[in-house]
């Protein structure tokens, strides 16, 4: 359970850069070392956690997407909360891997700033898949306090931190907008 707290507050950090720089009015760039650093150490740390949760439940990794049936030995797809928070879980380490993948300077060259930040933006799938995931595996443990608690506090400020990050840069893009017409009426 560290690793993935962990990795979820790293990839929390990643997420709330551009909208704290925008909020302080600071340049926000496609990329910075810092920020793409913290992610890699997200995704290290989650890889981590997919490896090590893979021991934990089952002594099978296919039981924790498959069920078996005792009698006939055929495995069926999961339809319980269990099957479900492991596809989350799979679906977003597979964008995870892409995301480790593409997070070097050679990636963002090769495929230019607009492209690659394209691709980095998976990075908001991923988390919504992760809360999923998170929320999905408290209910599953019955987990209780402390526990709800920390994935609160790890969840909430980047959720609101991006939220209105969202807002300001909407505003901002809407007095812009404004602008661009009035100008275009003068000419």
């Amino acid at each position: 359970m560290s690793t993935a707290y962990v990795s979820l507050l790293l990839l929390g950090l990643t997420l709330i850069t551009g909208p704290v720089n925008l909020l302080l009015k600071r340049r926000n760039p496609v990329s910075t070392d810092l920020r793409r650093d913290i992610g890699i150490w997200s995704g290290i740390i989650g890889l981590a956690h997919v490896a090590i949760g893979w021991q934990v439940h089952m002594g099978n990794m296919l039981l924790y997407f498959f069920k078996e049936d005792k009698t006939t030995n055929e495995l069926t797809l999961r339809s319980d909360l269990f099957g479900f928070a492991n596809y989350t879980g799979l679906a977003g380490a597979l964008i995870l891997v892409l995301l480790l993948a593409l997070s070097n300077d050679f990636s963002l060259r090769k495929l230019k700033a607009t492209r690659w930040k394209y691709w980095q933006r998976y990075n908001y799938f991923f988390y919504l898949l992760v809360i999923i995931h998170a929320i999905s595996y408290q209910v599953i443990e019955k987990r209780e306090i402390p526990y709800p608690v920390l994935l609160t506090i790890l969840l909430l400020p980047v959720l609101i931190i991006q939220l209105i990050g969202y807002f300001r840069y909407k505003k901002r893009s809407a007095i812009k907008s404004i602008g661009n017409m009035e100008i275009n009426q003068e000419r």
